[in-house]
């Protein structure tokens, strides 16, 4: 599997502009509501005048194809570990924040499409933990990197926030089982 530097390098090829931590975000989000369909996510095959797209494109649409069945063997799986796409532990606090604030923007902007398709039905205990945990990922969605400064105790508290993000993750699609 690619991991957060090679996608975001063929993601830039492709000159596309939303960073892979938010297409991670929305496609877990996706996942966790058990849509099968990512068309409206993964870039088109073709231009709007039916020509070919650049071959950046088609390498970057299928490096998410492959990271859509990579996310959804992890959510499924009891032996392989769910982990969130971030840069490695070695890139700056500043950046791995950056890029869990933008995982988190782009699961709830998941949820938003997903609302406005469709229509969900939840009890409510099902509700009640879903709004907490989306309140809490909003307020994740807000961090700057120039909040933070590279100090051990920030970097403890990342490593609590990014548990936090990934065991939330897990129990939506585990407990809560979204039906659309």
């Amino acid at each position: 599997m690619m991991d957060y530097k090679d996608l975001e390098g063929l993601r830039k090829r492709a000159l596309d502009s939303m960073d892979i931590a938010e297409y991670h975000g929305i496609i877990c989000l996706y996942l966790c509501c058990n849509i099968d369909s990512f068309d409206d996510l993964l870039p088109s095959e073709k231009n709007n005048d039916e020509s070919n797209v650049s071959i950046h494109l088609i390498e970057f649409r299928n490096a998410l194809l492959g990271l859509i069945d990579n996310t959804s063997n992890e959510l499924n799986s009891t032996e392989l570990p769910f982990l969130l796409l971030l840069p490695n532990d070695d890139e700056p606090l500043e950046k791995r924040a950056a890029a869990l604030s933008l995982w988190c923007q782009g699961f709830i902007d998941g949820l938003g499409l997903v609302i406005s398709e469709n229509t969900t039905s939840l009890n409510e205990s099902s509700m009640s933990l879903l709004s907490e945990i989306f309140d809490d990922f909003s307020q994740i969605s807000t961090l700057t990197p120039h909040s933070i400064k590279n100090e051990e105790e920030e970097e403890l508290a990342f490593i609590e926030l990014l548990e936090y993000v990934r065991v939330s993750t897990e129990l939506i699609y585990e407990e809560i089982k979204i039906k659309v």
